[in-house]
């Protein structure tokens, strides 16, 4: 069994992607003491995060003008989302930034890279884990399996760790699933299938305990390993939100069309051996949801 650390000396941390999972583990290693930047493209972003006590460096990881070199850090998290208003590609998004700024951070420092599980491509609820055979069909699948392997071809031999996390369905407070959709009011498409989920505050603590770690696997799935059928949890969030029945249309609507089911007994063994929120049922119940309830 792998032996995890609960806590180490502070030291300096980098964040690409300090959104709504990197900005909850960046106020965690603020509370242990540590020195955190990120990169961030706004400056009203960075004035606010500066108000946390996290130091903000200007740029756009897609775009050459980047710092030549980062600060010295001991830890690097990228937790980078794909912005379709860009009008870059997720090709572009994950693989070429993370080429860009690779060189331009210490070699030494431990990685933390946020993949999906939609790196897998398997279909009619069979069972995955980081075992599964990978062959994405979509887009994001086939470039976020792109820059995991640019990642491990550009970490090795490096002394630092490396460990890519693939991320079952992020959701928690301000971020239910088509929560929008459902408070329309009207039908929506849904393919018929599972749902695997993470709540927010154990994607986050994922994270920090596979730096603590003192020997983690270069891979992890992140998932609650209680995959949910999809018009299932549809439904129970209508029920806690108040907005009634719920109408479905068959179709492909939503971006995660697979039907697979994610195993997550690594991450149980190493990483988290108890989730804050071992369900959905648990997660939903601490996203606020009532019938007044305006998060989306």
């Amino acid at each position: 069994m792998t032996v995890c650390m609960l806590s180490e000396t502070a030291g300096n941390a980098l964040i690409f992607g300090c959104g709504y999972l990197g900005f909850p583990v960046a106020l965690s290693l603020r509370r242990e003491g540590w020195r955190v930047w990120t990169l961030t493209r706004s400056e009203s972003r960075a004035r606010e995060l500066a108000t946390w006590g996290i130091e903000a460096l200007i740029g756009d990881w897609t775009s050459p003008q980047l710092p030549r070199l980062f600060p010295p850090v001991n830890r690097v998290l990228v937790a980078v989302g794909h912005d379709s208003a860009s009008g870059k590609s997720r090709h572009q998004t994950y693989v070429e930034g993370l080429q860009r700024v690779l060189p331009r951070v210490n070699p030494e420092s431990d990685w933390i890279y946020i993949s999906s599980t939609g790196v897998y491509h398997q279909g009619g609820g069979v069972w995955v884990d980081e075992t599964s055979s990978t062959r994405p069909r979509s887009e994001g699948g086939r470039a976020l399996l792109a820059a995991e392997q640019l990642l491990w071809r550009a970490r090795r031999g490096r002394a630092g760790k490396t460990v890519v996390l693939r991320m079952a369905g992020l959701y928690g407070p301000g971020r239910v699933p088509r929560l929008w959709e459902m408070k329309a009011g009207e039908p929506f498409a849904v393919m018929p299938g599972y749902l695997n989920l993470i709540h927010q505050t154990d994607a986050v603590a994922a994270i920090i305990a596979a730096w603590a770690c003192g020997s983690p696997r270069e891979t992890y799935v992140i998932a609650d390993g209680v995959p949910v059928e999809r018009e299932d949890f549809y439904r129970e969030v209508a029920r806690r939100a108040g907005i009634g029945e719920v109408r479905f249309v068959a179709g492909t609507g939503g971006r995660s069309e697979g039907s697979k089911r994610v195993w997550p007994a690594r991450m149980r063994r190493d990483l988290l051996p108890t989730l804050s929120m071992p369900s959905y049922r648990q997660g939903l119940g601490a996203c606020g949801l009532c019938p007044q309830s305006r998060k989306a």
